[in-house]
């Protein structure tokens, strides 16, 4: 829900899964003969049409391996970049694989249909939806290589470790119990408790306790009924700040009791009903579950801004789609541009990304700040998701494990010391500054 920000060229090959949307891999080679008999026909000339806008489009359409469906009614017509990055997750699309080969853009998608709907995007009819408008664009004939920082493939193995620890676990049906409001549409509750319950399906054998889960699922017209379930759980740390929050788009909650005692909210609507397919969003919130009680609210106290929603957002992503890694790396490429645009857009606007401002945004900064988790830049899932992702890289998923279940000790210092080994605060200095000012300027372009 945090995405904001036009697609910018990543610079930066998706190596495991390049191909469902490198242009290059859709085209076909065919090798010729070094001379063409007089009798056979010259290959047609491909056949185009002109569009409202005057871009010129091959006919029949042109589509790369997107994924997105092309039926007439099921291509959206949005009325900003702004909405359009929200719901495409590639580059482009550009009209046909010929306007793509223009540009340097490794996540640059094709599709004419989906071009032709939302053609009113295309505000310099470069024949690309939303692609550095009217503004300078990385050409595919600059050498894209030259002043160009090595690639970083690091942040990808740490997702597939990610993957390979949760899947080589066996699974655990975990308890739930599971309650519904009144108004929610019976099947928006039947898929948040099915991704939920795969979540918790992989992170059960993880989780040191049988007590069921309790799961809420609410409806914006039922706060009353809301407000009593809320009641009979404890009292937990949501209540009516949780839900205007929730109102206007939905979301989900970990909150906890007094007691320590773990709560799971979502809200689904109509206008906004829960997705189906990739189940980040429920991994997310199952992570927290697992924080929450393996720690209680002993370690809460503890945990920096960064670890929380941080954790909680690399390890959702790197499980977006269960049974489909390369488009996993795909959207989580798209992800990773987009929080870094977020963050260097504050830093830029805030004096730059200096080691004394990186110092207190990681070790410092307050939790109760809304801009740790309630307004941009929102460290706690943008920052945080940088500095879990190294984490990851520097000592491995099951360091994340170990940390989590060492946060009842008297400080972060000594939960990370036990847990990696390593010291805290020299860590953050050393590795965790240096990448995110190499990392953070690559990304955000």
């Amino acid at each position: 829900m945090e995405k904001s920000g036009l697609k910018k060229s990543t610079l930066l090959l998706v190596a495991a899964a390049a191909s469902a949307v490198s242009v290059a891999a859709t085209l076909l080679l065919v090798s010729q003969p070094e001379t063409v008999p007089s009798e056979v026909a010259v290959q047609e000339e491909k056949k185009t049409k002109t569009l409202a806008n005057g871009v010129i489009a091959p006919f029949p359409g042109e589509n790369s391996k997107h994924g997105y469906l092309l039926e007439p009614n099921r291509i959206p017509r949005l009325e900003t970049c702004e909405e359009w990055d929200e719901f495409w997750v590639y580059a482009g699309p550009a009209v046909s694989f010929e306007v793509a080969e223009k540009y340097f853009e490794p996540l640059m998608a094709v599709s004419t249909q989906i071009y032709d709907v939302n053609q009113h995007l295309d505000e310099d009819l470069d024949g690309v939806v939303c692609f550095f408008e009217n503004a300078e664009k990385p050409l595919a004939n600059k050498d894209p290589n030259k002043n160009q920082e090595p690639q970083n493939l690091a942040w990808q193995e740490a997702v597939l470790e990610v993957r390979a620890v949760i899947n080589s676990e066996s699974t655990r049906n975990y308890p739930l119990d599971f309650a519904v409001s009144p108004n929610v549409v019976e099947s928006h509750a039947k898929t948040i408790r099915n991704g939920v319950e795969q979540a918790l399906r992989f992170w059960g054998p993880f989780i040191d306790s049988d007590r069921p889960l309790a799961m809420t699922v609410v409806h914006p017209k039922d706060k009353e009924w809301f407000l009593k379930r809320w009641e009979k759980l404890g009292r937990d740390n949501t209540g009516e700040f949780w839900w205007d929050l929730a109102v206007p788009n939905g979301g989900g909650a970990v909150g906890w009791t007094p007691a320590g005692i773990p709560n799971m909210y979502f809200m689904a609507a109509e206008q906004y009903p829960p997705p189906r397919g990739p189940v980040d969003y429920y991994v997310h919130e199952v992570t927290h579950f697992f924080q929450t009680v393996t720690f209680g609210a002993s370690g809460e106290s503890i945990a920096p801004c960064w670890y929380g929603e941080g954790t909680a957002n690399f390890i959702g992503f790197s499980m977006t789609y269960t049974n489909d890694v390369d488009r996993t790396l795909e959207e989580f490429a798209s992800t990773r541009v987009d929080r870094a645009q977020i963050l260097m857009r504050f830093y830029d606007a805030n004096g730059g990304l200096t080691e004394k401002r990186l110092i207190r945004d990681i070790l410092n900064f307050p939790k109760g700040d809304e801009t740790c988790q309630h307004k941009e830049p929102a460290f706690g899932y943008n920052l945080g998701m940088f500095v879990a992702e190294k984490l990851i890289i520097d000592f491995g998923f099951q360091a994340f494990i170990d940390l989590t279940r060492e946060m009842d000790k008297a400080n972060m210092a000594n939960a990370f010391k036990a847990a990696t080994g390593a010291d805290y605060e020299g860590w953050v200095k050393e590795e965790v500054i240096p990448y995110l000012q190499r990392e953070l300027p690559i990304l955000a372009g």
